[in-house]
């Protein structure tokens, strides 16, 4: 980021984010270090920036199979010992 913050890190559906923007959004996610989150998200650029928010934190990410739903998502969840879950709309 310090080096080459304007350069391209992610190009999404015709537009392209900086590592500068990226690092901006990733920044956005206030947790305390070992808070164990999970994400239900899709393969898109917030992803990114939330798992790498995590990161920044201490934060494990327990990363849920987009694709479940129902008792399998529920069954999920309860299992990876998370205690906030962040999804896509």
């Amino acid at each position: 980021v310090k080096k080459h913050p304007r350069k391209a890190f992610i190009h999404f559906e015709g537009k392209t984010y900086s590592y500068e923007e990226v690092d901006k959004e990733s920044n956005k996610a206030g947790l305390k270090e070992g808070d164990t989150v999970a994400l239900f998200l899709g393969n898109e650029p917030r992803f990114v920036w939330t798992w790498l928010g995590l990161a920044k934190l201490g934060c494990p990410a327990a990363l849920l199979n987009f694709n479940i739903r129902s008792k399998s998502l529920l069954h999920c969840f309860s299992c990876c010992g998370a205690n906030v879950l962040i999804a896509a709309a």
